[in-house]
């Protein structure tokens, strides 16, 4: 079933109006027709099953017919990733969505080579909110993950909290994350750093060290970035 996205006060309504860009995909571009019957999701846990009452060149008014709620994933995880170039970075935060993450943290850190300039910040959130919605949208999750404005790497340190935080590491002799990964079962929270192109450097690996995160290991190969995340995201989560 064709799935759109409504914010949290339109959505919450017995009857509403899609948002102008989601109307428009869904009488121009998929051909939505009245009385079909369409998927809503709200971003923070609803999915709502509606049909479509009016469909205009301009709107699509839908009448809610039922509601489910899922539930949020026992554990928070957290992705810190280090801001990698353009495509790459689109597709972590898509991925990250599809594997149920609860935020994306970009980092800016020494290496990072594509870190948007301060006046352009928003606009990269913008787009990363809207990657994040399309691939709920596509794979049918109700929660959108929170996408914080890019953030350096003692700021981000700051923000870690009481997690457990795990780094993917290049460094000598980190655990492989098969090894760590059923004792994080019980966590509440989980932050998972994961380096840009050229790795955190040392002193960030210091500080890392002094919010006591494990260095794990998620191949025998070096990964790029964007494979380093999905592959650490898949290992973590195993609620399903």
């Amino acid at each position: 079933m064709r799935r759109f996205y409504a914010p949290p006060e339109i959505a919450s309504q017995d009857e509403f109006v899609l948002p102008d860009a989601e109307g428009h995909h869904a009488s121009r571009v998929l051909r939505c027709r009245v009385n079909d019957e369409v998927v809503v999701v709200d971003g923070v846990g609803q999915s709502i099953r509606c049909k479509i009452a009016e469909c205009s060149r301009s709107s699509v008014r839908v009448i809610v017919l039922a509601r489910t709620v899922a539930e949020k994933p026992k554990q928070r995880l957290v992705l810190m990733q280090g801001i990698v170039k353009g495509k790459a970075m689109d597709l972590i935060v898509e991925k990250a969505t599809e594997l149920g993450v609860a935020a994306i943290v970009p980092v800016v850190s020494e290496n990072a080579v594509a870190v948007p300039d301060s006046d352009k910040s928003g606009s990269k959130v913008d787009k990363w909110w809207g990657n994040a919605l399309a691939a709920i949208k596509q794979c049918g999750r109700a929660w959108l993950p929170e996408i914080a404005p890019p953030t350096r790497f003692d700021g981000a340190i700051q923000q870690s909290g009481k997690a457990r935080n795990l780094v993917a590491s290049l460094q000598d002799d980190p655990l492989p994350l098969y090894q760590v990964a059923e004792s994080l079962r019980l966590e509440e929270s989980v932050n998972v750093w994961i380096g840009p192109e050229g790795d955190f450097t040392n002193d960030e690996y210091r500080q890392l060290d002094t919010i006591g995160a494990t260095s794990v290991s998620l191949s025998d190969a070096v990964l790029r970035s964007e494979t380093a995340a999905i592959c650490a995201l898949s290992c973590l989560r195993r609620d399903w």
